[in-house]
Formats: C-alpha cells, structure tokens, sequence
C-alpha cells in the first residue's frame, strides 16, 4: 500500500484486497491520500460504515444478504437452534452478527455465540466446548482454511463431526475443502469429518457467464504466456487459472470498474470543474459486467439485487473418495429457494431429504426430540436435558421434576444410584455434612 501511495497523483484508485482485515486498513491508509479502494472480497459489514471507511467501495455485495440467504436457509429446513463459531476478524465478527440479526427475521435462535482466536488451538477447543455443551446440533462455522485444521480435530474428539444427527454450515472463508485436504496428514479421516457439510455464498459465475469467461480467460492465456506482470511470467501465474469462482468475475469487475471511473474523471473537462473524483464515478457508473449489473451504493456497498446465492454440498466421489463441491440449490430474492438436487448430511451415506436432522437443537432445554409424537417432550423425573438427548443424573444428585434442565445436588441426603429423582435419607439423627459429594449412606453422620 505504501508503496502503491507513493505514486502519487498516478495512483487512481487500489483494487484490493480479498480479507476484510487487510481492506479496512488499506482504505484508512488511502482516504490520508484521497486514494479510493474497491474490494473484490471483501464482506464484513463494518466495511459499509462510510464515517470510518469514507473511500472504501466493494465489487462483491456485503455479509448481511449472505447471511439473510443462510439464515432463511435454516429455517427452511426447520433448523430453528444454532450454534455460531466465529473467528476474531472484521469478517467473522461482523458475519456472526449479521447471522444473528437476519435469524431473529426467521426464527431462528442463537443458542450459543462462540468467538475463537484465530490460529489459538486453544481458544478453538474453548468455542467449540462451548458449543457442544450448550447442545448445538446445527453448527454455524465461520473459519478460514488456516484455522480448519484445528477445527476438525476438536469437533471431532467431542464427537460433533461425521456424527447423523450434527449439521454443519460455513460461507465462503472455506470454499475448496480438497485444496485444504491436500495439506492434511491424514486425507481420507479429513474427507470422512468435511463429508456433508453444507456452504452458501453468492455465485455469479454460472450458466452462460461462466461460459464466456472461461473461454476469454482460455484465449488470454494463449495469447499471453510470454509475458511478464511484475517481472513473474504470465505462464506461471496462469497455471492456476483452470477454475474460476465468484472471485473471479468480482476482480474482473472491480478492475473494469476502477478503469472506467479513473478514465471518465480524466478524460472529461465538465468531470474536472465539477470536481468529480474517482469514487463519485464509480458509484455514478452502472454497467453489466460478468458477475452481472454492477451497481455501488452511495455508500459504496454492491447492490444485491438480481444476484445468485448458490447452496452447496461437500459430496464424497464415488469413483476416487475426493470430497465434491455440489451445487445443490440456489436463491435470488426474485424465486427463493430453488432445490436441484438431494444432499447428503454428516454422519449418513445417501442423498435424500428424509435423512435430515430431525429434532436436532430444535426442542428447549429439558426436552427431547421425540420420533413416535413428532415433538419434544419433558425429560422425565431422574434426568435433564440441553434440548438433545435425556442423560440420567450422576450419583450425588437428583431430577425431581420433568422437563429439569440440570441436575441438582442433595441435601441432607445421598443419591448413590444414577438416575435418581429424589435424594435417600440418611438414618435418623444424621445427615450428609454440606459439601460432602452425597453419594454414599457412608457419608451420614
């Protein structure tokens, strides 16, 4: 960026960044210099506040309508409690909290609010804990490749992942799960623990604009392998563009937007006395690029309006075990929810809609799912319950009522059963002391 700025008066405008993290201090550092910036990546919703981020623009429309997609989602597939883990970044803060204000439209509640530390095994171990004793079923995780790793193995050694009955749904911090695979030690365990995941993110780039775009970007190369960008051969640069994604058409269009605003100020005399800038243009302009009509708001956000939201499914391949990016539904706020295909869920072998989680993190603590009923009913006396499964309480303690959330200790008395709804008094004249584990008629005294 410094290097960038110290251009000077040649510096129209920085296209950049794809972290949120990098993009709001990179535009702090361009409003110093009247420089604008427009993000290609970017989503996290802090980005929108024009009293901070002044001269900041995105090509790729903010994390409130991603998360307004995964929400409705959710409770289309009548998953009405979630959990939310969430990195510490501008994204995944900003993520969480968009995820939590479009749920509350839906009826979808979060029951637990997990914050990590990114790169903190730690700390991870700490959310995901979390998670798992507040009865999160269906797990909202938002993570980048580099905390996945950590991720797994957690979920996995608390019994979360691979697991039917556990849903796990992530946005677009974590697009290409064979990319990560590659660089895990043990591939097939890692295949197995992302198998049925579910991500959501926008999608631009389908039908007849991925089309033309792959076949421009095919023609490019041919013409271009020769030369140099930044002293790197364009041959090695292109070696990574057989596939493109969202990503693409939204750098592409950030370039062409950034272009046409930096030439429209320039080459016109009536832009130069009305002292029209770069960042005015570019809100001005509206042209249809390949992500579609591109369009800012005043406050420099991508309009959402005629974009598609994309529902995919990580889907084991028969033919080689390799995990499958499947498109399986789509939505545009013109048709909603569009299904093409069954997915398949954590924990199961078989597409098909019936083997969605059923009664998981849908029934308040002290309740059950109940199959044969169809709803949730009251733990009985002698047990507790999240909102999962009915536990039994452990020696020492008592359920005396249906539908007890926790267990609680005796009091004067012992439990020295397990699943017990009332404590055993102790033999006249005596009493379990206070602070004794009541487990015992021993301990009467």
């Amino acid at each position: 960026v410094k290097a960038a700025l110290e251009w000077g008066s040649s510096v129209d405008a920085i296209v950049g960044s794809y972290r949120s993290a990098v993009s709001g201090p990179t535009s702090l550092a361009g409003t110093i210099n009247s420089v604008p910036v427009l993000s290609w990546g970017s989503t996290a919703a802090s980005l929108s506040d024009k009293g901070s981020y002044p001269l900041f623009h995105r090509t790729i429309p903010p994390d409130a309508v991603a998360a307004k997609v995964m929400a409705e989602m959710c409770s289309v597939f009548n998953f009405t409690r979630v959990g939310v883990t969430f990195l510490n970044d501008p994204w995944g803060v900003g993520y969480a909290n968009d995820f939590a204000t479009a749920g509350a439209t839906f009826g979808v509640e979060v029951i637990s609010n997990q914050q990590y530390i990114s790169g903190d095994p730690s700390s991870i171990n700490e959310a995901f804990r979390a998670l798992k004793d507040a009865g999160a079923r269906v797990i909202i995780c938002v993570v980048f490749d580099s905390d996945m790793a950590d991720v797994l193995k957690i979920s996995d050694e608390l019994g979360m992942v691979n697991q039917k009955g556990y849903s796990w749904i992530t946005p677009d911090g974590f697009t290409n799960p064979e990319n990560f695979i590659a660089s895990q030690p043990n591939p097939t365990q890692v295949r197995a623990m992302l198998a049925g995941w579910i991500s959501t993110y926008v999608h631009p780039l389908h039908g007849t604009a991925l089309t033309q775009m792959e076949a421009a970007g095919a023609t490019f190369r041919s013409l271009n392998t020769s030369r140099t960008v930044f002293g790197t051969s364009h041959a090695s640069i292109t070696t990574a563009w057989d596939a493109w994604d969202s990503f693409s058409s939204f750098t592409y269009d950030a370039i062409w937007l950034a272009a046409m605003a930096a030439s429209s100020v320039k080459s016109s005399l009536a832009a130069r006395r009305a002292s029209k800038t770069v960042s005015s243009e570019m809100k001005r302009l509206q042209f249809t690029g390949t992500s579609g009509t591109v369009n800012l708001l005043e406050n420099g956000d991508r309009s959402g309006d005629g974009l598609q939201y994309a529902i995919y499914n990580f889907l084991p391949n028969d033919s080689d075990g390799r995990i499958d990016v499947f498109e399986f539904g789509t939505w545009d706020s013109i048709q909603g929810f569009q299904w093409i295909t069954d997915p398949i869920w954590p924990g199961t072998k078989v597409p098909g809609w019936e083997n969605i989680p059923v009664g998981i993190a849908l029934c308040p603590p002290g309740t059950t799912f109940n199959e044969s009923a169809r709803a949730c009913l009251a733990c009985p006396p002698g047990t507790f319950s999240t909102g999962l499964e009915c536990l039994e309480c452990g020696k020492g303690s008592i359920a005396p009522d249906f539908g007890m959330v926790r267990c609680v200790s005796c009091k004067g008395g012992y439990a020295d059963r397990v699943g017990m709804s009332e404590c055993t008094k102790c033999p006249e004249n005596s009493e379990v002391p206070p602070g004794s584990e009541a487990r015992s008629v021993s301990e009467c005294s």
